[in-house]
């Protein structure tokens, strides 16, 4: 028999060889994962997949077909290569993938409705990736732990009696007010032995943020400190997430003396006093050229750090 002798796919080109691809259970948790979070790395995907998928050729593999296979059931390939739109300042070191829409089809078919998306528009995808990592990681490493159980952001906002993340908010400094609502970059839950649960908000943050501006309405940390100690300490994130819990923010950042800054500067807008819910823990690898780094298990496993209070792990709760 003659051997069939297939040529090599270029990465970023689709090239469909009419092959009939119909999405699999594996398939739709990539799917439901991908617009969880947003577009996810080859490795991350796995993780979420281990069980039904031998090894990490074989996911690989499949990834690509879903990505270059356009005759489906539901209009088109199921994944995009979202890599290239930011490849001048980035090395990735696999495959990053995103929805199209025929993916989002296949969802809703499966009986997973497709909530409207948290980003509009694609305007930063350094700050996008590296919100995806962060909240997969997450994710992977409080499922690993059989103590601990992930709620999903959908899931928490499944309370809110306006299943808004963002939250109305007023603050003033110095005479200056600002109406402008505080919005999380992601927000999850983790049950924990207990039962007892807590909600997390995350913040990524790839310096970018000053401490201060010439406004509160402009990006700066000030201003979300300000927002974060309004709505927690005065309780209103209850309220409108539907939740009873406590709350605490995980200030993810590129660089360990920018955190530290940050840190000082609480302790000086604070008189001294620090803030217990405030969170943090740098990760380099999403300076300014990015790589695609291991699952970060460490998000999880590992102490944060705060300012005026002791370390401490979140996947503990007393």
């Amino acid at each position: 028999m003659e051997a069939v002798v297939q040529k090599r796919r270029t990465r970023g080109v689709r090239t469909a060889t009419g092959k009939r691809v119909r999405p699999t259970e594996r398939d739709i948790i990539w799917f439901q994962k991908i617009q969880e979070h947003g577009p996810l790395p080859t490795s991350y995907l796995y993780e979420f997949t281990k069980h039904l998928t031998p090894t990490l050729g074989v996911a690989k593999n499949r990834l690509s077909v879903l990505f270059h296979e356009d005759r489906t059931e539901h209009g088109g390939p199921y994944l995009d290569r979202p890599g290239q739109d930011y490849s001048n300042v980035t090395l990735f070191q696999e495959d990053v993938y995103d929805l199209t829409r025929a993916a989002e089809i296949a969802l809703e078919a499966a009986g997973f409705p497709v909530p409207a998306k948290r980003r509009e528009n694609h305007k930063n995808y350094q700050h996008e990736f590296m919100a995806s990592c962060t909240a997969a990681s997450t994710e992977i490493a409080v499922r690993d732990d059989q103590h601990l159980e992930w709620i999903s952001q959908d899931a928490v906002l499944k309370n809110s009696p306006t299943q808004s993340l963002k939250v109305p908010c007023s603050i003033s400094r110095n005479g200056i007010t600002s109406t402008r609502s505080l919005i999380p970059d992601g927000l999850f839950g983790i049950k924990y032995p207990g039962p007892k649960f807590r909600v997390f908000a995350i913040e990524d943050d790839r310096s970018n943020e000053p401490w201060t501006r010439a406004n509160l309405d402009e990006t700066s940390y000030l201003a979300k400190f300000l927002r974060y100690r309004e709505v927690i300490e005065g309780g209103t994130y209850k309220e409108h997430y539907g939740i009873k819990s406590g709350m605490l923010v995980l200030n993810i950042m590129v660089s360990a003396r920018h955190a530290q800054n940050v840190m000082d500067n609480i302790m000086k807008e604070t008189d001294g006093r620090g803030c217990p819910y405030m969170l943090f823990k740098s990760v380099p690898c999403f300076a300014n050229r990015i790589t695609v780094p291991p699952v970060m298990r460490e998000l999880v496993t590992t102490p944060w750090v705060r300012a005026g209070f002791p370390p401490i792990n979140i996947n503990k709760i007393d």
